[in-house]
């Protein structure tokens, strides 16, 4: 594999920091190294394996004032007279919350099982990873910092009597006038023992409490489990066990097996339970419908113009209103509505209202506070980017409490109303449960769960039991015939096969290389191979999230997409290996590049006005232009450069690429990625059939043809929003992703507070 591809670099920041007053004790350290990080104080600059990075002021002399004093508490207290004087007035715990959070997404760090950064509660933060500190030329620090003897051996870590070189050396004087608190330290040694002897007894005892137990252990995905009122029951869905259309099913919590509600041959999914027990809302493709928690004839309440239940289901889309009379939901208010939303439907006539006063590109999650008074649910530009927030059940402004544009795979409010517990990949790992106080402030890890892949909490009113989704999921890829080939349509074998994911396949101009993303070290990388799958490389080693490559079409470059800094940006890398170099970068979602016929530019989206449109940039990096207005997703240029394709609505879309009218192409489905333009029309999946189509449009007939069903044994593929799939020049075959397991189960934990 090829590793260590990362030269020495840097990058600069927003803003320096200017101005920065020193207390006394402390001496500046103009420029530090700790780990894989390297950062220059005076310039504002920072780095990591030598890719460049880029954090704004506050972040930056947050860490400064920590690593000014490595190993040592710094109060909150400091950093308010550090970063904002007395004479300005901010909200300075939401402020640093949002500057630490931001840090702690830079160097990867987590506040639960903290590396660089650890939290003292309610006093403050120490750096305990130890710094590498360089004060001017000539000098030596001695002061709130590392001295260093040695090329770097730091004297704090060696004996008090020895020296560097381990001769026995006579202690220094100030070492010996304080051996007289070696008494009190001894009586504190020993207070602490029975300390920990009694409270570590009572944490013990208290997690011996928790117990986890499976309620589902048959095969196939389940989701969106939610507690009956009296929380002796679960609702949830369920594609049964040779995963067909998902129903409705509900269990009675340690007896017997799912009593099945619903029998449709469409997907059904999101159940809500309404306040008296006896009924159950759940949302069909295209409509909300209510059915008795016994089973038997269902009532349509309403259209659902935007919600529809995905192949894997990620966030419920809708809650019972604890008075009874409404349902909140995430939808468009009309059909015509470009923006998603947070609406109440009326339980007696299926009226629409909207709850928030501003409009949002993605809605999901909406929960009832258990007073019926606020609703929380999860917004932002995608799925893959979205904060928590809260609102007025009656409506009126919304507010923030999360900061870090994360996925969000689910919320629950505690029995009390006092927190938020949230399924979400913050620490740039896998989907994990957090919470967060329902007014705000720094996520904390539902420790109680461990590590792994947790989505959907849902907790029983009476607010000991939390019930989540454990998801595995294998993705693989695989190789199929295309609209050009000669060989048997239908016929499909895999190309790359590993253990978790590979995703986001490219095929190079010449159709011997395929780039892709894998998992397969514990974080998406970029890796190369031969197009039979064979040779496989590793071209990347950011260590944060790198996907959806796409080879330049001279074959030289490849362009991706990293969620680095808490938000997407666009990178180009040598197809040979190397270090990769930024193209954009701004706090936005910068995703999905591709290039133009000449490789002189990179088009991509980005939700920097608000919703993701169109746009392009230099190869070389510079300033973006815009090219969409009414939204645009998954950029595409045509072979001969005289159009621009782009996904929207569940439709394929063109314009001019020197600009002008946009006109629609094909419908494909919600896959947003599952297409390609080729010489003479539109290769695509319609990810509205059942099983998945692959067709083709031609260009010159105006007629869409069927090419092959993709679909294996008794499961769908898995096509994601963004792109495992891809075209092979001369349009004889197609790469796909395809989900060879993805399961999940419901868990309970008993003893949840």
């Amino acid at each position: 594999m090829l590793t260590g591809l990362l030269a020495t670099g840097r990058i600069s920041v927003s803003q320096g920091v200017p101005g920065t007053q020193m207390k006394s004790g402390s001496v500046p350290i103009p420029h530090v190294r700790f780990g894989p990080f390297e950062v220059d104080f005076e310039t504002g600059e920072m780095c990591k394996h030598g890719l460049k990075l880029r954090l704004q002021e506050k972040p930056l002399r947050v860490l400064q004032a920590l690593v000014e004093k490595p190993g040592k508490l710094v109060t909150r207290e400091d950093l308010r007279n550090k970063l904002w004087p007395e004479d300005h007035y901010v909200d300075f715990d939401r402020n640093l919350t949002i500057a630490m959070n931001r840090l702690r997404t830079v160097l990867s760090d987590s506040a639960d099982e903290p590396r660089y950064i650890e939290t003292l509660p309610r006093r403050g933060y120490r750096f305990i990873y130890p710094v590498d500190g360089e004060g001017p030329p000539g000098s030596t620090r001695t002061q709130g910092g590392l001295p260093h003897l040695n090329g770097g051996a730091t004297l704090g870590l060696l004996p008090p009597t020895q020296s560097a070189v381990g001769e026995e050396v006579r202690a220094p004087a100030r070492l010996r006038s304080r051996v007289w608190l070696a008494g009190p330290l001894a009586l504190a040694v020993v207070l602490g023992a029975v300390a920990w002897y009694r409270f570590g007894r009572l944490e013990n005892a208290h997690k011996a409490a928790f117990r986890i137990v499976p309620v589902t252990s048959s095969p196939g995905g389940k989701g969106q489990p939610v507690f009956s009122p009296d929380g002796k029951e679960l609702a949830y869905s369920w594609r049964g066990e040779k995963n067909q259309a998902a129903n409705i099913y509900v269990s009675l919590i340690g007896a017997g097996p799912p009593l099945r509600l619903t029998a449709d041959s469409s997907d059904d999914c999101s159940p809500a339970w309404s306040p008296d027990g006896r009924s159950i809302a759940f949302l069909r493709d295209g409509a909300y419908y209510l059915v008795s928690a016994l089973g038997g004839a269902e009532r349509k309440l309403a259209d659902a113009y935007w919600a529809r239940c995905g192949g894997i289901m990620f966030g419920r889309l809708l809650d019972w209103s604890p008075d009874g009379k409404f349902l909140a939901v995430a939808d468009r208010l009309s059909p015509q509505d470009p923006h998603f939303s947070l609406l109440l439907i009326s339980i007696e006539n299926g009226q629409r209202t909207a709850v928030v006063s501003q409009a949002a590109a993605f809605v999901d999650c909406p929960a009832f506070s258990p007073d019926g008074r606020t609703i929380a649910f999860a917004a932002g530009a995608g799925p893959w980017g979205q904060e928590i927030w809260v609102v007025p059940a009656i409506g009126g402004e919304a507010r923030q409490l999360t900061f870090d544009k994360s996925a969000i795979g689910g919320l629950s409010w505690t029995a009390d109303g006092s927190e938020i517990v949230f399924s979400s990949d913050r620490s740039g790992g896998l989907q994990g449960l957090w919470r967060i106080g329902s007014s705000g402030g720094t996520p904390e890890p539902v420790s109680t769960v461990g590590a792994d892949s947790y989505i959907e909490p849902s907790i029983a009113l009476n607010g000991n039991r939390l019930a989540y989704l454990r998801f595995k999921m294998n993705l693989n890829i695989w190789r199929t015939a295309g609209p050009n080939s000669t060989e048997p349509s239908g016929v499909q074998t895999p190309v790359i096969v590993t253990t978790g994911a590979n995703d986001d396949v490219s095929i190079a101009p010449d159709g011997k290389k395929i780039a892709f993303e894998s998992d397969r070290t514990g974080v998406d990388e970029i890796w190369t191979s031969n197009s039979d799958g064979t040779g496989q490389i590793q071209l990347t080693s950011i260590g944060h999230g790198a996907g959806t490559p796409r080879w330049s079409p001279d074959g030289n470059m490849i362009a991706f997409d990293c969620q680095l800094e808490g938000h997407g940006d666009i990178f180009v890398i040598s197809a040979n290996g190397g270090s990769p170099r930024r193209v954009t970068n701004e706090p936005f979602q910068n995703v999905v590049p591709s290039w133009s016929r000449d490789s002189k530019w990179v088009y991509f989206s980005s939700d920097r006005t608000g919703t993701f449109q169109v746009w392009k940039v230099a190869e070389s990096g510079g300033t973006a232009v815009q090219l969409t207005r009414g939204g645009g997703f998954y950029p595409r240029e045509s072979p001969e450069g005289k159009d621009l394709f782009y996904w929207k609505d569940w439709s394929v879309w063109k314009m001019p690429v020197a600009g002008g009218e946009e006109t629609r192409v094909v419908r494909v489905g919600p896959c947003q990625g599952c297409w390609k333009v080729i010489a003479g029309g539109v290769c695509f999946v319609d990810s509205c059939a059942t099983p998945y189509r692959l067709k083709f449009l031609d260009f010159k007939t105006s007629r869409v043809k069927d090419i092959s069903r993709l679909h294996l044994g008794e499961q769908y593929p898995l096509l994601p929003q963004w792109g495992a799939f891809d075209v092979s020049p001369d349009g004889r075959w197609i790469l796909y992703g395809y989900r060879q397991l993805a399961e999940s189960d419901i868990m309970l934990l008993e003893g949840f507070h």
